[in-house]
């Protein structure tokens, strides 16, 4: 049996599974001559540590503070722009990407994983939009590595030749670690609650409520044997406290609702 827990929106993300990896060097430990990651490029304020690393010794921070000039901070794939080589970008134009993050803070949400879809030129022209990934708020600041996975599927647009591997820090200021970034050949089911409200009873405002969530799977395989659980404190009664779903097709969603008192 497969849970969903709403708690602060704090969710379980399913299992995937993994296969060959042509994300070289994703955990950031072989260095250039200037100290940087090889295989990867970078945008503004991005620093090598250790100490800190998910895994082995080295991870990646990036920093945006209040004041800064430049609109982001970030990483891709090393590649030469509009060459028509694809350096070291991902040759695979399905399947998903792995990555571990500590979100230490933010402004609006603006922390993200990219899949970045590219042409035979080497340049970001392919009318197909960015596959992405928002850190979510409840993540900022537990001082814990989270796991996040993201589908992305180009087969269908042929002007898609590779794919980067991004993390964007955007607008206003924020600093996140990064490391252990992969490719998967499947992420298996990725399970989301999203699009999460209140409202209020007008028979008995201020006591009565109902809470409605839309629980959408955005893997590749489908969730089986999906069970949805709300918890609150003792004070409160929920009705039903579980939902069971049965499986949930990649893609699909449910429209849930409990009564709260």
């Amino acid at each position: 049996m497969r849970y969903l827990t709403v708690a602060a929106m704090a969710l379980f993300i399913a299992r995937g599974v993994a296969a060959e990896n042509p994300c070289t060097n994703g955990s950031f430990e072989e260095l250039n001559a200037q100290g940087m990651p090889v295989d990867w490029s970078f945008v503004n304020h991005v620093e090598v540590i250790e100490g800190d690393a998910r895994s082995r010794s080295r991870a990646l921070r990036l920093i945006r503070a209040p004041d800064d000039p430049l609109p982001e901070t970030g990483l891709n794939r090393a590649w030469a722009p509009r060459s028509g080589q694809r350096g070291v970008m991902i040759d695979r134009i399905q399947g998903g990407m792995e990555f571990w993050y500590k979100a230490v803070s933010a402004t609006n949400n603006n922390l993200h994983f990219v899949v970045i879809p590219m042409n035979d030129t080497a340049w970001e022209d392919t009318g197909a939009p960015r596959t992405e990934f928002t850190v979510p708020a409840h993540h900022v600041g537990d001082g814990r590595w989270h796991r996040g996975r993201l589908k992305y599927d180009y087969s269908d647009n042929p002007r898609v030749k590779w794919v980067h591997f991004g993390v964007r820090l955007l607008g206003g200021a924020g600093e996140m670690l990064v490391d252990d970034i992969a490719y998967l050949e499947s992420v298996g089911p990725l399970l989301h609650i999203d699009r999460v409200r209140f409202e209020e009873s007008e028979i008995a405002p201020g006591h009565r409520c109902a809470l409605h969530a839309v629980v959408s799977n955005k893997g590749d395989a489908p969730a089986v044997d999906t069970r949805v659980r709300v918890s609150a404190t003792d004070a409160l009664e929920i009705t039903p406290d579980a939902l069971d779903l049965g499986a949930i097709a990649p893609e699909g969603r449910r429209r849930l609702s409990w009564q709260i008192n």
